[in-house]
């Protein structure tokens, strides 16, 4: 059974002025068990805190077993946190709070409290069996202890399910006070910013180094909303893309987690967990008794929370969205009534009825699977965008024979067709927009619309133009300036990609691919620094963007942190393990290690991914070639040459090891067909140059190391001074 303070979290420190977060590393070697610490005999470790570690221990002048904590870090401000902690916990005697013992600074700063014989409310909640009412019974004890804590001017700080322990009698006892705060104190160590506490568990203001009694109650509301969910408000892999979600974020609703959720205690959760907080609980006491009254079925403060609040929650952060679903519902329901009239005109009532019913039908149809994957979707500013969304509204354009050609609609089925992916829907799109732009020569939004149709026929130079136009005339919209730096990207202008990129940032700053493209492109132009910024930031505001991870990886790689590289590959890979080529490149960084084994496994895991793409069998090729087994090395290249014929690189390499096996006419026509294929290949030249001189066609060999110094050759400084010698050499020869 595990002990009251088994707490093994550790601290998170954020400080405002800096701007960074940390975690207390586990530096300092546990208390061997029948040691002593002073008079206290020590039986064993129970965790680690923020400052100390805590220990099961024997006191044998009180004859009983203590909970002693230790401090461990040396650092004058945790030494006086450690301090207060002792004060704190020392000023407040409630059966719902651990009993403090004693302090003491010999051998070590320290200080004892009662051991409780229970589990942590963490426990409980991981193994789903509690019960409602035995929950709720367990919080309002939380509520008192809380309640008694504000009164005597202490803020705890660190509410969660791993500071509370409940004892096999159902007692619950909140414990930890490490980051306790004296309300009135004037002289406290953290009012500079700095914000202590679990991240998961921390409010709004708290993170700003702004705690309050309220701050507590946001704490307790996500303990009860982990309880009811069985997992925290908010999900994510680094603390501060946690934060980033609790700043802005509201929490989604318990009920859609678990549907047994009672929505009385929905509400009171809630409630605790907005994120402003004059609109939480005014204190514990009015907590414990909303809890009360719901445990005796009495009117609560807190609200249902209904299908209106979700609606009216996500119409606030999706202005954008909403506005233009305002535009499709107006249309669709113009077309409704286009449709009717258009079949007003049919000489058979019997056929005007079937048809009218049978498209309306569709069309309804369409409505509510679009704004079904909308109200799932997570990036609602790009849903006109994304194809399921889009795909029965397509369904719909094809079906219907008035919408296939109806000139009223036509920059909607521009929107939807542009979207497909089909060459002739493509097409039709830009047919469509031409005529809108005709029209309106204003609007910023077609001309946007038709550059990424252009876009996806290649044609970059009538998308940036069209990117241009529609900057023009609305300058304000970051994801034009994001695609235009795309545009430029492709006709390889990377300072005007950079500066695109920057100014959509300077528009929205919380971008997160235009963070990742910048720094891609900072990685080219081999600035590090700026480029390692620019992937953290972006890896900061989304930890599950894989290419950021990916881009890492291969920044990593280049400035030769191969074991980091690898971390990084492996973590874009663990996000999306589809994409073939981050095993491509993980096995490269394996490769420069002399992994081989690692490297092979991951080409054969891309080849399982794309079995039709040639660089995983190039790159198996090259493993062999290294593990000098020549047949195998030859028989991957040969499979990537059968899938991509005009691969140079990969010719040269297995007319190499045809050279070395003696089979030159192999070799040569390797060589060959690798230069007419690459006319600049300066490796190219150079080798067979080299297996013409073995054939003592030195006149040959002579004009292609004349044109392998010419390209730039690494051994042109060798070749100049070898080249005289052919020259020589063909002289003898006549």
């Amino acid at each position: 059974m595990k002990s009251p303070q088994q707490d093994s979290d550790k601290t998170t420190r954020f400080d405002v002025k800096k701007g960074f977060y940390a975690r207390e590393q586990d530096a300092y070697s546990s208390l061997n068990k029948g040691s002593y610490f002073g008079r206290y005999l020590i039986n064993r470790e129970l965790g680690r805190g923020g400052m100390g570690i805590v220990y099961e221990a024997y006191d044998p002048q009180m004859q009983r077993v203590i909970a002693l904590k230790v401090i461990m870090n040396k650092d004058l401000g945790d030494r006086e946190r450690f301090l207060k902690e002792s004060q704190a916990v020392a000023q407040l005697n409630h059966a719902n709070i651990v009993r403090f013992y004693e302090f003491g600074d010999f051998p070590q700063l320290h200080f004892t409290m009662e051991y409780i014989h229970g589990l942590p409310l963490s426990n409980l909640i991981k193994d789903r069996r509690m019960k409602p009412n035995f929950l709720v019974t367990i919080l309002r004890q939380i509520c008192q202890a809380c309640e008694h804590a504000h009164r005597s001017g202490i803020l705890h700080r660190d509410i969660k399910p791993a500071n509370v322990i409940v004892t096999k009698e159902g007692q619950a006892k909140l414990l930890d006070f490490g980051l306790a705060k004296n309300i009135h104190a004037q002289d406290d160590l953290t009012n500079t910013g700095e914000a202590l506490g679990t991240a998961y568990y921390m409010a709004p203001e708290q993170l700003q180094g702004n705690p309050n009694k309220r701050s507590d109650i946001y704490s307790f509301g996500a303990t009860l909303y982990e309880a009811l969910t069985w997992r925290t408000v908010y999900q994510g892999t680094t603390n501060i893309n946690i934060i980033v979600q609790i700043l802005e974020k509201p929490p989604i609703p318990p009920h859609q987690l678990n549907p047994e959720v009672c929505p009385y205690l929905e509400a009171i959760c809630l409630k605790a967990l907005s994120r402003n907080p004059a609109r939480r609980y005014e204190s514990f006491r009015q907590l414990d008794q909303e809890l009360k009254n719901y445990q005796h079925k009495r009117p609560i403060l807190a609200r249902k929370y209904t299908k209106w609040d979700t609606l009216s929650t996500m119409i606030k952060q999706h202005m954008l969205l909403f506005s233009f679903l305002a535009i499709f519902i107006t249309t669709v329901f113009g077309f409704s009534v286009f449709l009717v009239i258009a079949y007003e005109k049919l000489e058979s009532k019997e056929a005007q009825l079937q048809t009218t019913n049978q498209e309306l039908k569709h069309l309804n149809r369409a409505m509510i699977e679009a704004l079904d994957y909308a109200r799932h979707s997570e990036d609602h500013h790009e849903l006109f965008f994304d194809m399921h969304f889009l795909k029965p509204l397509k369904r719909i354009f094809q079906q219907s024979s008035q919408l296939k050609t109806a000139k009223e609609y036509e920059f909607l089925r521009g929107l939807v067709l542009g979207q497909t992916g089909d060459k002739e829907d493509i097409r039709q799109a830009i047919i469509d927009y031409n005529n809108v732009i005709a029209k309106d020569p204003g609007s910023p939004l077609s001309y946007y619309n038709r550059a990424l149709l252009y876009e996806k026929t290649k044609e970059y130079p009538k998308a940036l133009d069209d990117y241009n136009t529609s900057i023009r005339l609305n300058s304000g919209y970051a994801r034009a300036f994001y695609n235009r730096g795309r545009i430029h990207e492709e006709l390889e202008d990377h300072n005007a990609a950079i500066a695109d990129y920057t100014k959509a940032l300077a528009l929205n700053p919380r971008f997160y691919q235009a963070h990742h493209n910048r720094g891609r492109l900072y990685m080219v132009a081999k600035d590090y620094a700026q480029a390692a910024s620019d992937l953290k930031k972006a890896i900061a505001l989304n930890g599950e963007y894989h290419r950021a991870y990916a881009t890492q990886g291969e920044l990593l790689e280049r400035q030769g942190k191969l074991d980091a590289s690898i971390k990084s590959y492996s973590t874009a890979i663990s996000i999306k393990p589809s994409i073939y080529y981050y095993y491509i490149n993980r096995g490269y960084v394996y490769r420069l290690q002399k992994q081989l084994s690692f490297a092979l496994r991951d080409y054969q895991h891309a080849m399982r991914i794309e079995p039709d793409n040639y660089l995983a069998y190039t790159a198996t090729g090259v493993i062999y070639q290294m593990k000098n087994n020549s047949a195998k090395a030859v028989h991957y290249y040969t499979k990537a040459l059968k899938l991509n014929s005009r691969d140079a690189n990969t010719r040269l390499s297995r007319g190499i090891l045809f050279q070395l096996a003696g089979k030159m006419d192999k070799a040569l026509s390797d060589y060959s067909r690798a230069l007419r294929d690459d006319p600049q290949n300066a490796e190219g030249y150079y080798l067979r140059g080299g297996l013409y001189i073995q054939k003592t066609k030195f006149r040959q060999a002579l004009s292609d190391w004349k044109s392998a110094v010419k390209l730039g050759h690494v051994e042109s400084a060798r070749l100049r001074k070898e080249i005289p010698q052919l020259e020589e050499a063909i002289r003898q020869q006549k």
